[in-house]
């Protein structure tokens, strides 16, 4: 079966969408048996499945380094994105930012960290307490 579903990896940031939504899909799409995928851009995906388990992986380990970090005391989405990214993040910063952020809102849907990162992530879009949302 061939599709032409196309599941948008921008949406796993936030504010443009919600990454519980972006992982959903990603599992819909790869349990559905697709033989091909056609994404807006790049080539053919042959082999479904296989990418959005990598993909859903990639996202998922992001999660834990982001868990990690607020765990081990990270007290904004900029300390977040020091402890949790092992790159050098030169003229993606923004990128990573904002990727930290959807994964923060993740944790509090899930009940997963403490609510007072609600504030600590408003501040951070409103550009208050010294951050700024990309």
């Amino acid at each position: 079966m061939t599709s032409q579903l196309r599941p948008a990896a921008s949406r796993s940031r936030s504010p443009d969408g919600d990454l519980r939504d972006y992982l959903d899909g990603l599992e819909r799409v790869r349990d559905a048996g697709y033989d091909r995928l056609y994404p807006g851009h790049g080539p053919p995906i042959e082999d479904p499945a296989a990418t959005c388990r990598r993909l859903i992986d990639h996202r998922l380990a992001r999660e834990a380094s982001v868990r990690d970090a607020i765990e081990a005391g990270a007290s904004d989405v900029s300390a977040v994105v020091d402890a949790a990214y092992e790159t050098d993040l030169t003229g993606v910063e923004d990128l990573a930012r904002t990727t930290v952020a959807a994964h923060v809102e993740k944790l509090l849907a899930e009940g997963r960290i403490d609510g007072v990162w609600r504030e600590r992530i408003g501040r951070w879009r409103d550009g208050s307490g010294g951050e700024r949302a990309g």
